[in-house]
């Protein structure tokens, strides 16, 4: 008999299934792995996950959360979704107020130097 009637799949690895209950892939290198993966609940087909996600600062580096409580602490810091969120006028206003804190900073620090010697 030969290769008539038969089908035969040959799948590409590696592969990387998703869980609707888990975080990130799982890879595959084989079929025996795919075949216990999918029997636990793991599939090809890509479902969207909320978390992790990247959040933005005006003159912060981006930051990675984990869960949703971590998002909105962020948010209620002053982190955005997104880094166009951020006008110019945003950005120019937040590096004069740190530059204000800064030089209040230096007042006070040379205040208390002033101080020492002095007495």
């Amino acid at each position: 008999m030969g290769m008539v009637g038969q089908v035969i799949t040959q799948e590409k690895f590696p592969q990387y299934l998703y869980h609707s209950d888990k975080e990130g892939f799982r890879r595959v290198d084989d079929l025996k792995e795919k075949t216990e993966a999918v029997r636990e609940g793991w599939s090809a087909g890509y479902r969207h996950q909320e978390y992790p996600k990247m959040m933005y600062h005006v003159v912060l580096e981006p930051k990675e959360v984990k869960n949703e409580e971590e998002e909105l602490a962020l948010i209620d810091a002053g982190w955005e979704k997104s880094p166009v969120a951020f006008s110019e006028e945003k950005v120019i206003d937040t590096k004069i107020a740190q530059n204000k804190a800064e030089a209040k900073e230096l007042a006070n620090k040379k205040a208390i130097l002033k101080e020492g010697k002095a007495a």
